[in-house]
């Protein structure tokens, strides 16, 4: 699968349609990313799928509540062609291999929303 590194406007990037596998936002984590960025740190880009019409946040939540935080009006993201089905299947598989611990109740719900799918 292609990824492409580009520089998409914040406004754009969808993150409601199921793509946020943790129950919620912690924090703590944003807190730290907020003062990263503003001791001049650069973070990981966000992941996003393109459907051809939205962008689907797929992993960086943390990140982009971040960057709203601090006023930025775009970031940096990796973006790959794909549905919204693509991009919750990625949230569930990076949720186990990287990026904030999950609790019981993300991978419960994790769970059901895999669960619930289609195929």
């Amino acid at each position: 699968m292609k990824v492409e590194s580009r520089i998409i406007a914040i406004a754009s990037i969808r993150t409601v349609g199921g793509t946020q596998l943790s129950i919620g936002m912690q924090s703590d984590a944003v807190e730290d990313y907020v003062a990263a960025l503003q001791d001049g740190a650069t973070l990981p880009p966000v992941v996003v799928y393109y459907d051809g019409v939205a962008y689907w946040l797929a992993g960086g939540f943390h990140r982009l509540a971040a960057y709203e935080q601090t006023g930025a009006t775009s970031v940096l993201a990796n973006s790959r062609e794909g549905t919204l089905r693509d991009a919750v299947l990625h949230a569930a598989r990076a949720n186990t291999e990287h990026g904030l611990r999950a609790t019981r109740a993300d991978r419960r719900y994790d769970v059901a929303v895999l669960s619930a799918d289609a195929e």
